[in-house]
């Protein structure tokens, strides 16, 4: 351990990063070994070679705003970041990464993302600003339950489904025209 972050060296196997290094709740930063042929770091965040996928963003990593690089195609957590405020995902991103339990107050879901995620905003209680793409299609229970600073969020037309409990515990008021069944469709 180097101050706050890890140093991977040539050779890390793939578990260790997901179930170790996501774990840590002090990491503030990873570096990378130039030799290693497997990953990359960039600005103390951990990615693949080709830097398609994200493998971790440190939980106390001491930024406020994180854009994710375009070439990002997949990123399955990051939850419990301590610090970040705003969140911009990938607009080559399919789904939403878990972000549970997080600090964000503003997050942009662009792009390709069709679908977001059950769990993916849970108890995120200071999100108050979510910007959802046109391509998104269907959320999933409990995207956003437990935000309790969620009051305004604007729906696109693009969005045919919206499964139970998706706005569980929050302050979202929903227009007399949305219908509630098993999913929540506008009329």
């Amino acid at each position: 351990m180097v101050d706050q972050g890890i140093l991977l060296r040539e050779r890390m196997p793939w578990i260790l990063l997901i179930e170790v290094l996501s774990g840590i709740d002090t990491l503030e930063e990873v570096k990378v070994a130039s030799a290693n042929k497997d990953y990359q770091a960039a600005d103390g965040v951990l990615y693949n070679k080709d830097k398609t996928e994200l493998c971790v963003y440190p939980k106390s990593k001491k930024a406020s705003s994180y854009v994710m690089p375009s070439s990002v195609k997949t990123a399955d957590t990051m939850a419990g970041m301590k610090y970040l405020k705003n969140l911009t995902l990938s607009g080559n991103l399919t789904n939403t990464p878990d972000c549970e339990n997080s600090s964000i107050e503003s997050v942009v879901i662009p792009g390709k993302i069709k679908c977001i995620d059950e769990n993916s905003f849970m108890n995120c209680k200071q999100l108050k600003k979510v910007t959802i793409g046109n391509n998104v299609r269907t959320i999933i229970e409990y995207a956003f339950a437990g935000c309790t600073s969620l009051k305004n969020l604007t729906i696109p037309d693009s969005v045919l489904y919206i499964e139970s409990g998706t706005f569980y515990n929050t302050n979202v008021k929903f227009p007399d025209n949305v219908r509630f069944f098993r999913y929540f469709m506008p009329a």
